[in-house]
């Protein structure tokens, strides 16, 4: 689980296993609306995230599932 509490997200930096399909919840403890903007780790781990931006409502959590391969993604 990654979570924001305004601009900050825990843990930070994130580990994800390459070449294994990993379910990853973003959860939203902060007062507002969050959207966790990450296009590239989305796009190459095979999320169907429009334009890379998962938006999740204060309170709330957003399940993705990804398979990525070695490497860094922002």
């Amino acid at each position: 689980t990654i979570t924001t509490t305004g601009k900050r997200l825990t843990p930070s930096p994130t580990y994800i296993p390459a070449g294994v399909p990993v379910r990853l919840t973003f959860a939203n403890a902060s007062g507002g609306d969050h959207e966790f903007k990450a296009p590239e780790l989305f796009y190459w781990g095979g999320a169907r995230v429009p334009d890379g931006i998962l938006a999740v409502k204060s309170g709330k959590r957003r399940t993705v599932t990804l398979t990525l391969r070695r490497g860094s993604y922002k």
